[in-house]
């Protein structure tokens, strides 16, 4: 009835964490060789380097962007499962509360009805865990989100 929704930041972070390990080497060098190539242009050398760590800087930036796209579809698609389950949620309210109703015409079976009553409740109070375990689970990916992103 309800999609188990995965969440796992670990592929994120690892990315993350080894562009963060890389950025302030190749900035430095970038800096360093921005500077030599600009004071001595007719240096091949420090054009190649320069060039060569602008590239990398580039690429590293694409990378971002792809880690952030890549966090965005996810997200998109957790929004997709819990509205799924959001009407399912609302769909088994309209049908307890038939129920409920259906349940309250009974005569002459208070045993029954009290058992039913109980049982409803029981399997309502299982599905609202469940949604609560869900919301926290897409609360804490878009903070996630928001984390990387900044």
């Amino acid at each position: 009835m309800v999609s188990s929704i995965e969440i796992s930041a670990s592929p994120y972070t690892d990315k993350l964490n080894a562009l963060r390990n890389q950025f302030s080497a190749v900035l430095d060098d970038f800096q360093k060789y921005y500077v030599m190539y600009h004071k001595n242009p007719e240096v091949s050398e420090f054009y190649n380097y320069f060039f060569e760590n602008k590239a990398q800087l580039t690429k590293m930036n694409q990378d971002l962007k792809n880690i952030e796209d890549s966090l965005e579809g996810r997200i998109k698609q957790m929004e997709r499962e819990m509205r799924k389950t959001s009407e399912q949620i609302d769909s088994e309210k309209t049908r307890y509360s038939r129920a409920m109703r259906r349940q309250s015409h009974l005569t002459n079976s208070s045993e029954g009805s009290e058992q039913a009553i109980s049982d409803a409740q029981h399997q309502y109070h299982i599905q609202y865990v469940k949604n609560v375990e869900y919301i926290l689970g897409v609360i804490s990916v878009f903070s996630l989100a928001i984390k990387c992103i900044k």
